[in-house]
């Protein structure tokens, strides 16, 4: 298995580079899909930051989740900053249906 890679904010890829995660900060001008694209074809499991997943498109970053192979997770940012729950989670954690998380 390839080294995971991490594409998101500077505070959470200074953690996960503490974990051997191979780890990119993008600016705010640059591409987010040609981006995403590179590093999916060159790691086995990609984590990203909230943030970075929103400036996706949805189609692009629901296929790849779905995919399955490489493997692609979005992660909460270290200051908690950015939220990416759907809004049906969102809304059930709100009126206390189920156990949604």
């Amino acid at each position: 298995m390839s080294v995971p890679h991490y594409i998101g904010d500077a505070d959470t890829a200074a953690a996960l580079r503490l974990a051997g995660v191979q780890v990119y900060v993008p600016g705010e001008d640059e591409d987010a899909e040609a981006l995403f694209q590179r590093r999916l074809a060159e790691t086995d499991f990609l984590l990203l930051g909230t943030a970075f997943a929103q400036r996706l498109p949805p189609q692009t970053l629901k296929a790849a989740l779905q995919a399955g192979q490489p493997l692609v997770a979005v992660i909460p940012d270290v200051l908690g900053a950015e939220d990416f729950i759907g809004e049906s989670v969102r809304l059930r954690r709100e009126l206390g249906w189920g156990s949604a998380t």
